[in-house]
């Protein structure tokens, strides 16, 4: 009998990666309509933002373009969650269908069959307007950029896209047991985007600060290498926090896979 080579993963998720761009070229006005509808949206909290420093030059000691370095950190970081994790973000539709049930018979990791499940490319439109005002704030923010401060930044948006990440999954996971998604995992991800759009410290809440430390890491993604980008910390550990957001995965990845253990199928 013929044996079949296994297709290594990273030239499978080349494949899938192919077919879903494909799909979303072949009706080129409807993505180009999507595509600036969202950035369009997106860019409401950027002169929000640029009026509110319009009239007030500084908020807490922190200028524009410093805020600006938070704000787009934050935008890719959601932005990339959302175009190559939209299969968990939608993945209550799948357990409410039954349809998960199908992905239970492929010979694949179900992380990696819903991860290919749907990709969201219109929203790369936010992605794009990140990069334009990381572009603004680093060339006009007062930083003296090092190889460790590089390093750090690079850092701050491998931790806000790998949280955001880690919040879809979580999110995916909590539908086993509660059948369909919950709105109140929206406060963490798209209220985390709002409110990571500032260094958390002008709340001025230690307690709020905390609970984004330790329970949900934003701060460690965005708050802790900022203040060491910005010079207002001068120890190094700071920029080393957004690794912590590793360790907030593997939680998220545990309660997924204690779901899919628990998973009893809803579909007719």
């Amino acid at each position: 009998m013929k044996q079949f080579k296994k297709v290594p993963a990273h030239r499978l998720y080349g494949t899938f990666f192919s077919m879903h761009l494909r799909a979303a070229m072949e009706y080129k006005s409807s993505f180009l309509m999507s595509f600036f509808g969202m950035t369009l949206t997106s860019l409401a909290s950027f002169f929000a933002i640029w009026l509110l420093f319009d009239r007030f030059h500084t908020v807490d000691g922190y200028t524009l373009s410093e805020v600006l370095l938070c704000y787009s950190v934050i935008l890719m970081g959601f932005s990339v969650s959302e175009i190559f994790l939209r299969g968990f973000d939608t993945f209550a539709g799948q357990v409410q269908s039954g349809s998960f049930d199908r992905l239970l018979l492929r010979p694949r990791s179900l992380l990696f069959s819903v991860l290919v499940s749907r990709m969201e490319f219109a929203r790369t439109g936010r992605f794009l307007q990140g990069i334009l005002v990381t572009a603004y704030a680093v060339t006009h923010a007062d930083i003296v950029w090092t190889p460790a401060r590089a390093g750090a930044y690079l850092l701050m948006l491998l931790g806000c896209c790998v949280f955001f990440s880690s919040l879809l999954i979580l999110q995916a996971g909590v539908c086993f047991f509660t059948i369909e998604g919950l709105e109140v995992m929206n406060i963490f991800s798209h209220g985390g985007k709002e409110l990571g759009s500032y260094p958390l410290d002008i709340y001025g809440s230690r307690p709020l600060i905390l609970f984004f430390t330790f329970l949900v890491p934003l701060a460690c993604a965005q708050y802790y290498p900022f203040l060491y980008l910005t010079g207002r910390a001068d120890c190094g550990l700071y920029a080393l926090t957004p690794l912590w957001t590793l360790a907030f995965l593997l939680v998220c990845i545990g309660v997924w896979r204690i779901g899919v253990r628990k998973y009893q199928s809803t579909g007719s």
